[in-house]
């Protein structure tokens, strides 16, 4: 295993300044990227020697590469004043509260920090009982004595003895650090909870010097100094505000590091890996680390080019650090603007704010501040422009959601789906856009390479195509404007390679999702085993969404309202015969809990189905053959017809033939024929329109009411006799026809007969539609007028 592949070898550690200027190769200068002819001007953000912009473009100044096996090289700004690392903001702020301007020592009894210092230790080690322990002392001196500040130090000699623990098991550990997340959420306890109790005093603990307020406002920190009356120093006059500038900050950081190396190292463990005179330096930047092109590469639109966001950001950092070294230069001659040669730089600083020269390096440098603390956080400052680290990570836009979430595995796509009766249940229909994406690695055989040579010829742009050759453990995508090429390799197909052995001897062609491949569907959440079914795809041209047919909506409880779902390709034989013969659909019609049947036909498919079985519903030979080749166009053998019903004076074949021509074609040959009795969803009574007389023939009646009524379905040898055909039989409803098509003849065949089903339905509905209108559901006059009196008998009994 490589050793710059383990993790344990991984550090994140800050950069110095010197460091950043070691690793860099050139220091940016300028604001300017490219010149009218589009090549990178040197010392800008795009200067060669950082790398090469595009495939196009000339190798790298750097290490003379290309950008495909270029890995980029950093460039460098070099600022004219300090500014805060975007970073450290808050942790510059809680230090300068908690120390002396003076003495430059933090406001925390010694005692103390050498409890908290153990706590810290014995983290370090993985000890969290004992310091947890550690803790619970602290809590009762605390509780004995009111306060941290007025705990004697003789007290707290029982937890020294931790001590002596944690640095023997350090030695032991030789250095290594436990780092977990109880770990770090125990040390930011520790630590809050110090913090917390330091409260604003009015002298220093160490030097008994007054203490100035401080206060960090919008990643600003305010000193309201207290001004003593002359006559008496102890007696405090008045507030003054004043605005503590980086320069300022970062000598009072250097100076508490001097004073409390040992406490801030434990406090602060960044700062032990830092070579520097002062590592509390790194707080700032003196230096800015530019990124190479290959990070912030260019986009084009409309044939112009556009700069990356994060560019734009650096820009502005560069038009500030040219204003502040003029702004200094006139500072330093005292107000003289003869210093500043360039028309550009006497026009940069009369737009500068401020009327007096410290007045525009104050806000210059304030401005400066800010557009650094843009490459971390762009939202809250006032220009827009540019694109900071968090707006480049965070929401559905940022990289991790829109390029790493929801793209966890390849030759997978995501869309909308949309309703389509005329699929079979077990397809779903793909967009060619999508069939040209996704691929399937085909080994060459003599018998696929005339197939695959058409492929390859149609290129990756038009389907079915082909998108890349792999031979001798080389990839080589195919390019669709280069006839020679494909004609080259399909030459190349069937040819032996004596440097390939085994498996690597054997070309692949990664062809286009074609029409009949396996694909695995699922539409989250994933509650239950058929939320992931196996469809065969149906490439549809023109479209732009999933096609999903109805009887699939109960098994994955999907609607049509804007709901999305996942297709998966497979990728090697095995998978594929898993998902035509495990996962497919016709071995999920029954929900695993309790043996229900999930596919089944709804809606509008209900009320044709019921039409067309109605008594009295004929049609003719041409209606009886066309309904008959829709319903049945799967079929590739002789279809079974049946005798008409009626021959004279016309030949009709009745509805509940042409179903039971379907049933009879439906069934595998060799198989015997469906007898099947059961009753319909609409009662008996829904059919009388009059009493019925009595029994008047002789012999025994009936004492099932159904009897011989269309509520009772009678199928004989396939054919059916009696009975409407309704949701009860081929919707998603226990014993019904489908459910013992299903358990007689199997899976496959009941997917058949209810894809037959639905095509038949449809046709028919467009051959004999229904519709339902506002008159339909409004109340005939007879009863409404029944029910005023109803409502107005009620009244009057009150």
């Amino acid at each position: 295993m490589n050793i710059h592949l383990r993790q344990e070898n991984i550090q994140f550690s800050l950069f110095t300044s010197d460091e950043i200027k070691r690793m860099s190769v050139a220091q940016i200068v300028t604001p300017l990227t490219l010149d009218p002819l589009g090549h990178p001007i040197p010392g800008g953000l795009y200067d060669k020697r950082l790398g090469p912009l595009s495939d196009d473009a000339d190798a790298c100044g750097t290490c003379a590469k290309t950008i495909a096996n270029c890995p980029g090289h950093f460039g460098y700004i070099e600022l004219p004043l300090p500014v805060v690392n975007p970073l450290f903001h808050k942790i510059i702020g809680t230090l300068m509260k908690i120390s002396c301007l003076h003495c430059h020592h933090i406001q925390i009894p010694i005692h103390v920090k050498r409890i908290l210092t153990i706590q810290l230790k014995l983290l370090n080690c993985g000890l969290l009982t004992n310091s947890m322990e550690v803790e619970e002392l602290m809590m009762e001196l605390i509780s004995t004595h009111q306060s941290y500040e007025k705990i004697p130090e003789e007290s707290i000699q029982p937890v020294l003895k931790y001590e002596k623990l944690a640095d023997e098991t350090l030695e032991l550990l030789e250095g290594d650090i436990v780092s977990t997340q109880n770990v770090e959420t125990l040390r930011n306890q520790f630590i809050y909870r110090t913090l917390k109790d330091v409260k604003s005093r009015k002298t220093c603990l160490f030097c008994k010097r007054h203490i100035d307020r401080i206060q960090a406002l919008k990643n600003k920190i305010i000193l309201a100094a207290r001004k003593l009356d002359k006559g008496n120093t102890t007696k405090v006059k008045s507030l003054e505000s004043k605005y503590v500038n980086p320069e300022e900050s970062r000598e009072h950081m250097r100076k508490i590091w001097v004073s409390e190396k040992s406490f801030l190292l434990h406090l602060l463990p960044v700062l032990k890996d830092i070579k520097a005179e002062h590592p509390t330096d790194v707080f700032y930047f003196t230096v800015i680390p530019v990124p190479p092109p290959n990070i912030r590469p260019l986009n084009m639109l409309h044939g112009r080019v556009l700069e990356n966001k994060q560019s734009q950001t650096y820009k502005l950092i560069l038009q500030n650090v040219i204003l502040l070294y003029a702004i200094i230069k006139v500072v330093q001659k005292k107000g003289d603007l003869d210093v500043l040669t360039s028309e550009e730089a006497k026009a940069a600083y009369s737009f500068a704010r401020g009327d007096t020269p410290i007045e525009k390096l104050i806000n210059s440098w304030d401005e400066l501040q800010n557009d650094v603390n843009g490459l971390v956080d762009k939202e809250a400052l006032r220009s827009k422009d540019g694109e900071g680290l968090k707006q480049i990570i965070e929401k559905k836009e940022g990289i991790i959601r829109m390029c790493m979430m929801g793209k966890r595995v390849n030759f997978s796509a995501r869309s909308v789906i949309t309703p389509d009766p005329n699929l079979n249940i077990d397809e779903i229909g793909i967009p060619e856009a999508f069939a040209k994406r996704l691929t399937y690695p085909v080994a060459v055989t003599p018998w696929n390479v005339e197939e695959l040579r058409k492929m390859i010829l149609n290129g990756p742009n038009v389907h079915p195509g082909a998108v890349m050759i792999e031979y001798n453990g080389i990839s080589k995508k195919i390019n669709p404007n280069n006839q020679t090429q494909q004609k080259s390799l399909l030459k190349l197909l069937l040819t032996p390679d004596d440097r390939g052995k085994g498996s690597k001897s054997v070309k692949i062609v990664h062809r286009h999702l074609c029409n009949g491949d396996v694909l695995l569907l699922n539409r989250q959440p994933t509650l239950h085993k058929p939320s992931i079914m196996a469809h065969r795809a149906r490439i549809l041209k023109g479209e732009k969404t999933l096609r999903l047919h109805y009887a699939n909506c109960k098994a994955y409880n999907a609607d049509f309202d804007g709901d999305e779902m996942n297709a998966h390709f497979a990728q090697n034989e095995l998978a594929r015969s898993e998902g035509y013969n495990i996962v497919n659909v016709a071995n999920q019609y029954l929900v695993p809990k309790d043996g229900t049947p999930l596919s089944g036909l709804i809606q509008d498919h209900m009320i044709a189905g019921a039409r067309l079985s109605l008594r009295g519903r004929f049609f003719t030979k041409e209606d009886y053959h066309q309904l008959v080749y829709q319903a049945l166009s799967f079929k590739t053998s002789n279809i079974i017809l049946l005798k008409p019903a009626i021959m004279k004076p016309r030949i009709l074949w009745s509805g509940k033939q042409i179903l039971s021509t379907v049933i009879i074609n439906t069934i595998p040959k060799g198989k015997g024929l469906i007898n099947l009795t059961a009753t319909s969803k609409i009662p008996a009574k829904a059919w009388q329109s009059e009493p019925s007389r009595h029994w008047m023939g002789g012999g025994t009646e009936f004492t099932n009411p159904n009897t011989m009524s269309e509520a009772e379905v009678l199928i004989r040898h396939g054919e059916l006799l009696v009975g409407i055909l309704d949701k009860s039989h081929y919707g998603a409803t226990p014993y019904g026809l489908v459910h013992c098509m299903y358990e007689l003849y199997g899976g496959p065949c009941a997917t058949r007969f209810l894809s037959s089903l639905a095509k038949l339905f449809t046709r028919f509905l467009q051959q004999d539609s229904f519709t339902l209108g506002v008159r339909d559901i409004l109340t005939v006059k007879r009863a409404d007028l029944k029910r005023k009196k109803i409502m107005n008998q009620a009244r009057e009994i009150g």
